[in-house]
């Protein structure tokens, strides 16, 4: 026995699509209709998949219409916004996506996209379970769904959060993919300046223009980090004002066509307002992660003119962009304790991250293999001995800081912090050799000290994300490979006479480990592998 619940929906799970596809619905799609309708176009990946979440429920309860609509809907749309929304990125307008969902005003693409990555963290709830692979089925109908050319607010937006599950999901191509496509809409539409001429937005609508497009850019600079791809949003091009400013901000008259050069790029950078918003700090800082990919991309030292102790070098260049920010943003970081607990926690603790993955992303290749390299002669050792002592201060910074944050039970991790983890776990793969070589000496090298102890409660952490991110498996499959690397080239350094040791500093930091040799050797790196 079946009953109707919606249209062309029945209660055991049919599904007239052929009545749906001629006459077409009367009303936009319901909530069951978006888990029951197949895709437009057939794909291989949905061959042979699991019941979707909802069968599970329905084969013990027969909701109701409403419940069917609103019900469930609502309780994953809460799953969502407690979980995702907020973790890093600030698009969607919670009261506003409830409204949509409970008149049936959102296409079922975006309902697909919001339900796909609030079903891989859905907590226990009579006999629903999370459920990654049916998160990646309604990723999958979710992109069937979505026009090629469409690039409506809801498509865009949509397309974000499809980056976010397929990424979660470990398929990094179709990921990045999307977030490609995205942007293409985001700079085809003009979201990348204020729109000043077109007086029918409202603030509202501005705000979540403003909100789509500062998600781009996260998401493309986190996309890059360890990569030779570069960021595909130009900074140069940006003409925009953060998201939530305060009120008296938005109220400005200013013209941004009248700013100052030096303000043109991330309006309001210098002012007192844009650093009272702590998304702004995230998107600053994100910024100079950006700038730090690609001096890294060009070759690091190698590609620059200067010395890396030079004032005029790049690298320099990068520090006083680190203390510019630091200094305008530290009354934020006192102690990370006073940040948990905060409903602006998340943004300020990635911005706490992403300062520190920097510091160990332009010093790292110039860690030695073993310690005693230091001691060597040379008018940049001083220099190089401060650069590998900064390295693991803020490498230690970072896993105490996921430490701390990881006792408040209200703190749910972008997986992009699985990045910041795994960065800070080859700095401290280095330590694991030096630790021996630091009794009796300074107090400057005990910073080694705790190298093995670290790496462990970063294999940890790392694991401890898998429940969600299922991507950070990956991550840890590689950091294992780069531990016995590192195990074996540190005894192969050893083996050599001091003076015969090849220097690693002038290259790319995953090189040295290519001097083994080895057919996989080239796959030694974090490349496509880092998450947003």
């Amino acid at each position: 026995m079946s009953h109707q619940i919606g249209d062309n929906v029945t209660i055991d799970g049919s599904f007239n699509f052929e009545d749906f596809v001629m006459d077409g619905p009367s009303s936009p799609p319901s909530f069951m209709q978006v888990f029951y309708s197949p895709p437009r176009r057939s794909n291989k990946f949905l061959k042979n998949r699991h019941p979707s979440l909802l069968q599970h429920f329905i084969s013990s309860q027969s909701p109701s219409k409403d419940q069917a609509k609103s019900g469930q809907g609502e309780i994953l749309l809460d799953v969502f916004f407690e979980r995702f929304h907020g973790r890093t990125y600030y698009m969607l307008d919670k009261s506003t996506i409830r409204e949509r969902l409970r008149h049936n005003d959102l296409p079922g693409f975006f309902s697909c996209a919001i339900f796909a990555l609030a079903i891989r963290d859905t907590p226990l709830l009579g006999r629903w379970k999370s459920d990654n692979q049916q998160s990646y089925n309604l990723a999958l109908r979710a992109r069937a769904e979505i026009e090629v050319d469409d690039t409506s607010i809801d498509a865009i937006q949509a397309l974000l959060l499809l980056v976010l599950a397929f990424s979660a999901e470990g398929d990094n191509e179709s990921a990045y993919m999307l977030l490609a496509r995205a942007i293409g809409a985001v700079l085809f539409r003009g979201l990348h300046r204020e729109d000043k001429g077109n007086s029918s937005l409202t603030d509202g609508d501005r705000e979540s223009r403003r909100r789509t497009f500062w998600t781009c850019y996260l998401l493309d600079r986190f996309f890059s980090c360890d990569s030779s791809r570069i960021p595909l949003i130009n900074d140069e091009a940006i003409i925009l004002r953060f998201p939530d400013l305060p009120a008296k901000s938005q109220d400005t008259n200013r013209e941004l066509g009248l700013l100052p050069v030096e303000l043109r790029r991330f309006v309001c950078q210098e002012t007192s307002e844009a650093s009272e918003s702590r998304v702004a700090l995230l998107i600053k800082i994100t910024r100079i992660l950006g700038l730090t990919t690609k001096y890294l991309a060009s070759g690091g030292l190698d590609g620059d003119t200067e010395y890396p102790w030079s004032p005029q070098s790049k690298l320099s260049d990068i520090q006083q962009y680190l203390n510019k920010w630091i200094s305008s943003a530290g009354k934020e970081f006192t102690t990370v304790e006073s940040l948990i607990g905060r409903p602006d926690s998340m943004p300020l603790l990635m911005s706490k991250l992403i300062y520190h993955v920097i510091y160990c992303s332009i010093y790292r290749p110039f860690l030695p293999i073993e310690l005693t390299e230091l001691t060597n002669p040379g008018l940049y050792q001083p220099w190089r001995t401060k650069a590998t002592f900064l390295c693991f201060s803020h490498a230690n910074a970072i896993t105490e800081i996921v430490e701390i944050a990881n006792t408040n039970r209200s703190i749910h991790w972008p997986a992009f912090v699985s990045y910041c983890l795994c960065t800070a776990a080859t700095v401290h793969m280095h330590g694991s050799y030096y630790y021996k070589d630091t009794k009796g000496v300074s107090e400057q090298f005990k910073v080694y000290e705790k190298s093995p102890e670290l790496l462990s409660r970063e294999m940890t952490q790392l694991e401890s994300l898998t429940k969600v991110w299922h991507n950070v498996r990956q991550q840890i499959d590689t950091l294992r490979a780069l531990k016995n690397a590192h195990h074996s080239l540190f005894h192969e350094i050893c083996k050599m006479p001091m003076r015969y040791r090849p220097s690693f500093f002038l290259g790319d930091f995953f090189d040295r480990y290519s001097y083994l040799g080895g057919e996989d050797s080239w796959k030694l790196n974090f490349d496509a592998l880092n998450q947003p």
